[in-house]
């Protein structure tokens, strides 16, 4: 019998949809019936989503900074708090 721990370990790949085919079939066949790690599974999906938003947030910043020809190195300053 496998336990949640055989597919844990996968979900982050499961979700970049990064595993060979039998091994995504195995866990969303897993994930379907066991709600934890379709909680979990959830989880990192958010995080994928929020991540893709903050870097598409970044991108624009970077735009904006570069249409007014302001240096670079303000952006990263400002962004770590030392501004």
């Amino acid at each position: 019998m496998t336990s949640c721990t055989d597919f844990r370990e996968d979900l982050s790949s499961f979700a970049f949809g990064d595993l060979p085919p039998r091994r995504m079939g195995e866990i969303g066949l897993h994930v379907g019936a066991c709600a934890a790690c379709r909680a979990e599974l959830r989880g990192i999906e958010l995080l994928l989503v929020l991540t893709e938003s903050l870097l598409g947030l970044v991108d624009e910043i970077v735009e904006f900074v570069t249409r007014l020809h302001l240096p670079t190195s303000l952006l990263v300053v400002g962004a770590m708090g030392f501004g």
